[in-house]
């Protein structure tokens, strides 16, 4: 692309002050662009950001020596530089992030043609992992954006960030699009959204899980974190006018509401008005579920355990038929064949003497409440967790983490996370102030073989806080380590296990309670 041409369509739909260098680049064909000096080569847009700990700013200099042809820049950062490098292009502009992302899109400017995003404290890459499932049930070529990577049967990406880069997300998006993929679902993280990494984006629908504490190191107050989701739908749907899927069993319904004014809305709960949940029946594999869609009555076999992976499931089911030809009924039958992603509620084995374990990614104490709450129903005698907090993170949460898990289980053994640059005993001694009569095992190979030797008979296990995680970050270094792996191998080597077959036992259900919140996903 020229990059005059690029400039003509920014202009279109950004505002921003041109300060021109040398006028030979207009003419020239644009190479890249990146927020990443070190990325930058000759005929490079280099994107001067503000992030939580370093000025992009600092980076002009480096960005301009390694080929940079212009630097989209705040107005600080312009006056700093511009009289130092005279032949360099400034694009100023009040919001270089958003000025980032919609210069991405332009670049990429090819992707499916159907997107929608979910956003929600938990329960985010379950949903997307969902909508994926049910569009290839209906014979779509789709794919899932988030933590678990860029998923799709007909197309394989590196690993990423929950929300991705703006130039690695319309990359990714124009590649599917070179790759026949049509439908595409993203998980949108508060700070994706708040950072406007998905402002390039034509959403069609955006869905809402869940909220509670989290994040509180970046957002500082409950009332951002919220508005930062919230823009979900008044910021981003509002320009496409798509249309908001929004979980009416939780507080912040109302306000959701308010947020998508202007917009169609589906609600889905037991509260739901389009998708209603009218009865669940747990039983040995799953639950038997009565759902009324758009008033018409579906009875499924839904084969996830908890509440949660149903309000999960209505969530995708609601994005899904935003598009009015979508075919109902061969959606709604979809569910019956959903698989939780790795590491989401996933069940992993049985040991010998007759315990069962589970891995979830739970790592805030709503999560852990409503993951514990999800397996006490199912749990025949007693309920143990491992689990423990990462360091570089809203301290805050620890001694609730440390609460909900004394509250939800008989068994708290707290461990190690990922500790980064904290220490970590400091790290398990604010959770253990919320669960004072838990072990305190800091090695989470040895945690996991406690539990494993210690459940008898009846018992569920729960290692949480990882889920599909592959390694343990300290300071300077990773350590490789899978919960389902370790678990695995110490049940091989110490705790002979009965024949794996990737389904759970049959599970004690004289309880028939269930949840009405969403725990991590």
């Amino acid at each position: 692309m020229k990059f005059n041409d690029l400039i003509g369509s920014l202009q279109k739909v950004h505002p921003f002050n041109l300060w021109q260098g040398d006028r030979k680049i207009f003419d020239a064909t644009l190479q890249g662009i990146s927020a990443s000096s070190a990325e930058i080569k000759p005929g490079y847009v280099f994107a001067a950001l503000k992030g939580t700990r370093v000025n992009g700013a600092r980076f002009i200099p480096d960005a301009i020596d390694r080929g940079a042809v212009a630097i989209i820049a705040c107005p600080e950062s312009y006056h700093q530089y511009s009289d130092q490098f005279p032949t360099v292009t400034f694009i100023e502009t009040n919001n270089p992030k958003l000025c980032f992302a919609l210069m991405a899109s332009l670049f990429y400017p090819k992707a499916p043609e159907q997107i929608v995003a979910v956003t929600g404290t938990n329960g985010k890459s379950s949903t997307v992992y969902f909508v994926r499932q049910i569009w290839e049930k209906m014979g779509i070529r789709a794919a899932s954006i988030g933590t678990l990577g860029t998923i799709s049967k007909h197309y394989k990406a590196p690993k990423h960030l929950t929300t991705p880069d703006p130039v690695f997300l319309h990359q990714t998006m124009q590649e599917l699009n070179k790759n026949n993929i049509t439908h595409v679902a993203i998980e949108a993280s508060s700070h994706g959204i708040d950072q406007f990494r998905l402002d390039g984006l034509k959403l069609s629908a955006g869905g809402f899980t869940s909220f509670g504490h989290d994040h509180l190191d970046y957002h500082k107050t409950l009332d951002k974190y919220f508005e930062a989701k919230a823009n979900l739908f008044s910021r981003l749907l509002k320009k496409t006018l798509g249309i908001a899927v929004l979980n009416s069993d939780i507080p912040e319904f109302k306000s959701l509401t308010e947020a998508s004014r202007g917009l169609p809305i589906i609600s889905y709960g037991h509260k739901g008005k389009e998708l209603k949940i009218n009865q669940i029946t747990p039983h040995a594999k799953g639950q038997r579920i009565s759902l009324s869609v758009f008033e018409d009555t579906y009875k499924i076999d839904f084969p996830l355990l908890g509440d949660f992976q149903i309000q999960n499931a209505l969530c995708a089911l609601g994005l899904v038929l935003n598009d009015i030809d979508a075919d109902i009924g061969k959606a709604v039958h979809a569910l019956e064949t959903l698989q939780s992603p790795p590491g989401r509620l996933e069940y992993i084995a049985q040991t010998k003497r007759g315990a069962t374990v589970y891995v979830d990614y739970a790592h805030a104490a709503h999560a852990i409440e409503m993951v514990l709450k999800t397996l006490r129903a199912h749990t025949q005698n007693q309920l143990w967790i491992v689990f423990g907090a990462g360091g570089g993170r809203d301290p805050s949460t620890r001694l609730e983490m440390g609460k909900a898990a004394a509250q939800g289980a008989d068994h708290v053994i707290v461990t190690d996370d990922n500790p980064r640059y904290e220490e970590p005993a400091l790290i398990r001694e604010a959770i253990l102030r919320g669960a004072p009569k838990a072990l305190d095992i800091p090695d989470r190979h040895d945690a996991i073989k406690y539990a494993l030797q210690h459940a008898a008979s009846g018992d569920i296990i729960l290692v949480s806080g990882k889920g599909p995680e592959g390694g343990q970050i300290y300071a300077d270094h990773i350590e490789p380590f899978l919960d389902k792996d370790v678990i695995l191998k110490a049940l091989k080597q110490k705790v002979a296990h009965e024949k794996i077959s990737g389904q759970p036992p049959s599970l004690h259900t004289s309880q028939k309670d269930s949840l009405k919140e969403t725990p991590t996903g």
